[in-house]
């Protein structure tokens, strides 16, 4: 509905399709569980890539500029400081 937010939790499994004729627009924001042990539960499964970023993250600072490229011909750019 036009100017109304909605704000759920996708950590569960789900689908989402979009059927007008206008564009839908997407924020994601990813939030930290308190209670998730990142020794435990999390660190142990990340991507050496991953791993990179998130010691980046926890030292305060971003990784350089990388470019993404899907699959649909659309790019992501992520700029560091």
């Amino acid at each position: 509905r036009a100017g109304e937010c909605l704000v759920f939790d996708d950590s569960y499994e789900h689908e989402v399709w979009h059927s007008g004729d206008t564009d839908r627009v997407v924020l994601i924001c990813d939030l930290w569980h308190p209670e998730v042990d990142l020794e435990k539960h999390v660190r142990p499964s990340l991507a050496p890539a991953q791993r990179e970023a998130l010691a980046a993250a926890e030292a305060g600072r971003h990784l350089p500029v990388q470019r993404r490229v899907y699959s649909t011909g659309a790019s992501v750019v992520r700029r560091g400081d």
